[in-house]
């Protein structure tokens, strides 16, 4: 078996994942949108990211990542994931602090300084793992651009992640059209300003709410506090 199928070998300190126990949907291009979703909440991303480096994988589902017969194209997202410290991940709406107030307009507590731009680029790569972060219909799944939510600010200029997101070309042509300005403010894809992106919800991958923090992880916002803030 060649290096780039070779089966995964997971630390001893982890339980079998889906992606051994059943490894042929990680390997189908028809089964990439399922595989993609559970990459996505998987603590192993980060050591999947840093497998698919050393094996020199050519094919299949890895952290999140679609090879699609060349490493080269996608090795700047499997670094970007690979080289995440191990807290930089998705976080369970469970173990944040619940909110005092449901206005989640007021700017976080305790800022970090704003970060320079490649690392600002590189940590929404790692947060996307390389997929569209709106998944509208008609998406083509891949991060093709990054799309600033300050329309005054271009992508490569946003202080944060939280202030930018990937999308798809199609998907991104979609959002920043101005005849769809106002669904865009009201799913989070426009904020006024950058110091507004970290506490506006976003509809991340058109199936749930979630913040986008100053450090590129993503965040579970409770369903009744956003219903609240909507309505």
């Amino acid at each position: 078996m060649s290096a780039s199928r070779a089966p995964r070998r997971l630390p001893s300190s982890l339980s079998p994942a889906p992606c051994v126990e059943m490894p042929e949907r990680w390997q189908n291009r028809r089964e990439r949108t399922t595989a993609l979703a559970t990459c996505l909440q998987c603590p192993r991303r980060r050591w999947c990211a840093q497998e698919a480096l050393r094996v020199h994988a050519s094919w299949g589902m890895w952290a999140g990542v679609w090879i699609d017969g060349r490493l080269s194209p996608v090795e700047p997202l499997l670094r970007a994931i690979a080289a995440d410290p191990p807290d930089l991940h998705y976080t369970p709406a469970a173990t944040l602090p619940v909110a005092k107030t449901p206005d989640l307009r007021l700017p976080l507590p305790r800022r970090r300084p704003p970060r320079r731009p490649g690392s600002v680029r590189a940590a929404i790569l790692a947060r996307s793992s390389g997929h569209c972060e709106v998944m509208r219909a008609g998406c083509i799944l891949s991060a093709d651009i990054l799309v600033s939510r300050v329309r005054s600010l271009d992508a490569k200029g946003v202080p944060t992640p939280a202030a930018a997101f990937a999308a798809c070309h199609d998907c991104a042509l979609t959002v920043t059209d101005p005849a769809f300005e106002k669904e865009s403010v009201q799913l989070g894809y426009v904020v006024v300003g950058a110091d507004q992106a970290a506490a506006t919800p976003f509809s991340w991958r058109a199936t749930r709410w979630v913040r986008f923090d100053d450090c590129g992880r993503v965040h579970d916002v409770d369903p009744a506090l956003q219903s609240r803030r909507a309505s």
